[in-house]
């Protein structure tokens, strides 16, 4: 289990010091199997909550999706996808043949940060806005409106397949209204207000884990489980047994025994679980965020808070006496003035003198020391190793639930992090006997939302279908 290289430095009392603060960043091999026996009771217990009709103690959501199926090959037409994210937004259109794609369009924009920290209806005219120009740009010419699905990122209490309510902002959104709104139906709204209702038609909401197992699914079969690894975190799993029997409940739900259980892990501890094995730091980025006593698991490794829990710790050391070079320690006075990118090409042997350049910092004159590298590349390394192992445990209790699968992972976390990616894959190799590949599908969540568009309109045809041989 233990995978960090040998850290030396020329002065043992300054290596000592580092190894110190350090120390509780590392997860050892009994340590990481109480955390995974964690997982699992949870998962157990909340999703029992949930069957039951009772309120789950912490965060974890073990909720239902509605969406009962995957695409089966019959689905043929066009379909759109919206994915709102935690810094991008994005749209897809699909036509689709069989289980064959014949055009895909593609468009991406970072959400603005007025758009982030002002109301509902500012935010929902800023994604239709894109839509029109969308539309007006591929030049779309078929009948409408288009079916579309909308991958809504953030904590909802899902209603049904075309509902879904707002329980909390997180992330970077700071949104002054909208809690306890159903967000479907503001997008419905802000279509209507653009005069767009005659060209797209929402059918259909979820969350961004659901829409990667979905597209997962479309291109690898096996999937049946999805992981989001970027600047939040997330998982769902699709489930074929008893469980999801009363998680899809609904007179109109298509092949009730199975169904895609999401798990809102990002919450996994909220309940308090693991609170002896946070640091001081882990405490300080909760009390500190945008969302106090939310979210927490997340905040120990995700694309937003990796950087920021390397900065705190090299600020601790040069606290406690470690000499970091003036000019870089300069740098890192600022909070979340270090990205996770950094980090991840830190851990990939590049001197952060030279990786400033990936964030466009000019420092003129700035020199390299060596100590200050090997440092560096030590706290970036046992924060990333942490991060890893944490997901590969809560991995492997998925993998326990639903047996030998592929498991499809999106985000940036997962994608540029390649120490982060590579230590996941060992931990969970160590954590799992079961038999498991990975798959990825780029831009997989907004895809997802498409293919889910396609399933709901099958499935709403042959409801239509049921109700007419009633007359």
């Amino acid at each position: 289990m233990d995978k960090l290289s040998e850290f030396k430095l020329p002065d043992a009392n300054i290596k000592n010091i580092v190894d110190g603060v350090l120390l509780p960043f590392i997860i050892n091999k009994d340590k990481i199997s109480s955390i995974k026996e964690l997982f699992e009771n949870e998962m157990s217990k909340n999703l029992s909550n949930t069957l039951s009709g009772n309120k789950n103690t912490g965060g974890l959501k073990m909720g239902r999706t509605y969406v009962t199926e995957f695409i089966n090959g019959t689905e043929n037409g066009s379909y759109m996808g919206l994915d709102l994210g935690g810094t991008n937004f994005r749209i897809c259109y699909l036509e689709i043949v069989g289980r064959k794609i014949v055009r895909h369009c593609l468009y991406k924009d970072v959400v603005p940060e007025v758009v982030m920290t002002g109301t509902v209806d500012q935010l929902m005219d800023y994604i239709v806005s894109n839509i029109h120009k969308f539309i007006d740009n591929v030049g779309l010419s078929h009948k409408f409106p288009i079916p579309l699905g909308f991958t809504f990122s953030l904590p909802t209490v899902q209603l049904d397949l075309h509902q879904a309510t707002l329980i909390g902002w997180t992330k970077n959104f700071r949104i002054t209204d909208g809690i306890g709104c159903e967000m479907a139906s503001r997008l419905r709204s802000a279509i209507w207000r653009y005069r767009l209702q005659s060209k797209v038609d929402v059918v259909a909401i979820i969350n961004d884990a659901t829409g990667t197992l979905v597209a997962g699914n479309f291109c690898e079969p096996e999937s049946k489980i999805s992981i989001i690894l970027g600047t939040g975190t997330n998982a769902c799993y699709m489930d074929t047994g008893n469980e999801s029997d009363m998680v899809n409940t609904g007179s109109d739900v298509i092949n009730p025994g199975s169904g895609i259980i999401e798990t809102d892990w990002g919450a996994i501890i909220d309940s308090g679980i693991m609170d002896s094995q946070l640091t001081a730091i882990d405490i300080d980025i909760d009390k500190e965020s945008a969302h106090p006593g939310f979210f927490r698991f997340e905040k120990l490794f995700s694309g937003f808070y990796q950087g920021e829990i390397v900065r705190k710790i090299v600020v601790e050391l040069s606290q406690k006496g470690v000499p970091i070079q003036p000019d870089v320690l300069n740098e890192f006075q600022q909070p979340y003035s270090l990205p996770t990118k950094i980090v991840a090409a830190i851990c990939d042997g590049k001197k952060y003198t030279t990786v400033l350049e990936i964030d466009n910092k000019k420092l003129p004159g700035i020199k390299y020391s060596k100590v200050t590298d090997l440092i560096l590349r030590r706290v970036c390394e046992v924060v990333t190793h942490r991060g890893a192992v944490l997901v590969a445990a809560a991995t492997a209790s998925l993998l326990a639930r639903v047996g030998p699968s592929a498991i499809t992972v999106s985000g940036a976390l997962y994608e540029k992090h390649c120490a982060f990616r590579r230590r996941f894959h060992d931990y969970l190799t160590d954590l799992s006997s079961l038999k498991f590949t990975f798959a990825s599908t780029g831009e997989a969540s907004v895809m997802g939302a498409a293919l889910v568009a396609a399933i709901s309109e099958r499935q709403r045809g042959i409801i239509q279908k049921k109700y007419c041989s009633y007359y």
